[in-house]
């Protein structure tokens, strides 16, 4: 055979097939390296504890009108060490020696205990300055601690965010020290660990849960969105507002969908010459009974296909899922690609015909963009290798 009878690849085609493969091959190695990037904090367990505003070890002692909102409570301490309410008020239970508190002082440890833990991990960053004038994202922060002005805390449009500040000393902010959330931020996924002792000073807004080893402090008009709880020290209030903070938990939401599909019965003959193929008779929706005709040389060929009538159908209630996906089947020469769509799930259908052909379950995703993007680039790189097959097979002798 002679060589011009061979089909060489066309410039233009093998400059795609390159340019799909280095795009895939990109895409692979940035999600690679992008995987070990440190991740952010999960969120503190904070038990029983959670349910509390306030929370002593030794003595709660309050003065003026503070406000407490969730349970007041003492542990091991009796009830004769709380002091100052009325006029301090408490929205929940106050529970003093009691079962409850000691739970709850038993999760607070160990909810100290995990704080600590973080603060000796490689991703925390450590603390060398006061954190007054900064604004910083979710993350671990470990060093000395305090505050004058304002510290803002982003949560970059993640409602997720966690916030761990701790320290083997002490907490103390200046008068008028405030903590702002933005961008999604939320009391909630603030977390102070205090080796020592906090004083929050006169009319300080702070946020966050204080989880302190030593005493709490909360000077005239201080207000706290988060709690104080005090390991082994006492908890000394004058006219604060502490408000309890909780976790929105958004309930789920179920997509039902009630589709009404109807059919139409069609049947169809088709009248060939004989030694030619006859044409494909397709029926209506819904399956039924086909007579295949008889072929005889020289003279007409008669095809007939009859449907029966289906049974009347009902409307069908789909609960549907987001992002789900079903994949067609596919029969034909060349390339084909059979799965579900990109960033859905479900079971890829079956193909049958020549050239490349992938079968069973089609690519799908689910969860996090990097898991997209993952897909993305298998799809990338695949196309250019079926585009390679393709233009090899164009090439061979005919």
């Amino acid at each position: 055979m002679r060589a011009s009878h061979l089909r060489r690849p066309r410039p233009v085609l093998s400059a795609a097939v390159a340019g799909l493969v280095g795009l895939g091959a990109i895409v692979g190695a940035t999600l690679v390296a992008g995987s070990s990037a440190y991740a952010a904090p999960a969120a503190v367990n904070l038990g029983s504890a959670a349910d509390f505003g306030v929370l002593g070890s030794t003595a709660v002692s309050n003065t003026g009108p503070t406000l407490i909102t969730g349970q007041l409570g003492l542990s091991p301490n009796t009830s004769s060490s709380i002091t100052g309410f009325p006029p301090g008020v408490a929205s929940g239970a106050t529970h003093a020696a009691d079962g409850v508190a000691a739970q709850a002082r038993s999760d607070a440890r160990a909810a100290y205990i995990d704080l600590q833990n973080r603060g000796s991990q490689p991703g925390a960053t450590v603390v060398t300055a006061d954190l007054g004038g900064q604004t910083l994202v979710a993350g671990v922060y470990a060093g000395p601690l305090s505050l004058t002005g304002t510290l803002t805390l982003d949560g970059q449009n993640n409602a997720d965010s966690v916030f761990i500040f701790t320290t083997d000393s002490t907490l103390i902010t200046s008068t008028s020290s405030q903590v702002a959330l933005i961008n999604g931020a939320d009391a909630c996924r603030v977390f102070w660990r205090i080796g020592s002792s906090a004083t929050l000073q006169t009319s300080t807004v702070f946020v966050g849960s204080i989880l302190a080893e030593a005493s709490i402090t909360a000077v005239t008009g201080a207000s706290v969105n988060g709690r104080l709880v005090a390991l082994d020290g006492a908890v000394t209030l004058d006219s604060n507002v502490i408000t309890r903070s909780v976790c929105d938990t958004a309930p789920p939401v179920t997509d039902t969908t009630t589709t009404d599909t109807s059919t139409t019965d069609t049947t169809t003959t088709d009248t060939t010459t004989a030694g030619t193929t006859a044409d494909t008779t397709t029926a209506g929706t819904t399956a039924g009974t086909t007579t295949a005709g008889t072929t005889t040389p020289g003279s007409p060929v008669t095809e007939t296909s009859t449907v029966s009538a289906p049974a009347p159908r009902t409307p069908v209630t789909d609960a549907a899922t987001p992002g789900a996906s079903t994949a067609p089947t596919s029969r034909a020469g060349g390339l084909v690609f059979t799965g579900p769509g990109l960033g859905g799930t479900g079971t890829g259908g079956t193909s049958s015909g020549s050239g490349l052909v992938f079968t069973g379950a089609g690519l799908a995703t689910t969860g996090t963009p990097d898991g997209a993007l993952v897909v993305i680039g298998l799809v990338v790189l695949m196309s250019g290798l079926a585009l390679v097959a393709v233009t090899r097979r164009r090439a061979l002798p005919r």
